[in-house]
């Protein structure tokens, strides 16, 4: 029995003794039964011919009639084989709390899952969530094009991100620390308050400039005109009864007055 059981451990354990601080305390330890050891090893088997949905399922079936360490350390290697991190570390919690087998020992067995644990950390992505406010803004993630924003989580490699939102030419930012195999989240928020968010600034409208650009054609239009009349009341222009450069000036001034609070009114009309 401890050379089939050595054999359901072929290909997800090389044996290596442990100090007795990786024994799991309170495992209850059992003899399995032939029925799981068959279904054990026709789980090796499709993992050998890389059918790791089927070993899956074998490993399952051997844990419907009954909990065993082993067990849960084939499954959890099924599930790191065919990418699923997070099921393989489920199973291999499970297999440090369920019911033990002699042969290989508890300790010999907790070093091993030390080191496919090890190997999730090293190679698994992790998550993303991303939350928008408003929902209706433009996301971009890394060097990514730009995307709604996200409903769901998305998987990336460890290491640090960007991720950007963009609303009516408003933008917002923040970078990010991806952990293997655990959940980051950002929130993004434009138009209002909290942890990387820009304020929008109000924009001047189009029509509030016009009136103010009306109000400056208005202003320096009539002290122009008031100036031309100044000039031409000078004694030395009304006086001396014929047209010179001092009659030229008021009039220019007049038509440049005029012509500014024409444009005034024109835009405030308009």
């Amino acid at each position: 029995m401890s050379q089939r059981l050595l054999q359901s451990l072929a290909l997800v354990v090389v044996l290596a003794w442990s100090s007795s601080a990786l024994a799991q305390s309170g495992q209850r330890v059992v003899a399995p039964t032939d029925a799981q050891l068959e279904l054990n090893a026709q789980g090796i088997e499709a993992i050998v011919e890389a059918d790791f949905a089927r070993a899956i399922r074998l490993f399952r079936a051997s844990l419907d009639l009954g909990e065993l360490n082993i067990t849960y350390v084939n499954l959890g290697r099924s599930h790191q084989r065919a990418g699923d991190c997070k099921s393989a570390e489920q199973g291999f919690v499970r297999a440090l709390e369920a019911p033990a087998i002699a042969d290989p020992s508890p300790e010999a067995i907790a070093a091993v899952i030390a080191r496919y644990r090890a190997e999730l950390q090293a190679s698994c992505p992790g998550e993303l969530v991303i939350t928008c406010a408003p929902a209706e803004m433009t996301v971009y993630i890394g060097d990514a094009q730009g995307v709604p924003c996200p409903q769901r989580a998305s998987a990336h490699s460890q290491g640090s991100i960007v991720v950007r939102g963009e609303l009516d030419e408003v933008q917002t930012s923040q970078r990010v620390e991806i952990a293997p195999m655990q959940t980051s989240r950002v929130h993004l928020v434009i138009e209002g308050s909290g942890a990387g968010s820009i304020v929008a600034i109000e924009p001047v409208l189009p029509a509030a400039r016009g009136r103010g650009l009306a109000i400056v054609y208005l202003v320096a239009g009539a002290a122009i005109v008031v100036g031309g009349g100044i000039v031409d009341t000078v004694p030395e222009s009304a006086s001396n009864y014929r047209f010179d450069a001092l009659d030229v000036v008021p009039v220019g001034m007049y038509t440049v007055g005029t012509g500014l609070i024409g444009w005034g009114v024109w835009e405030l009309v308009k």
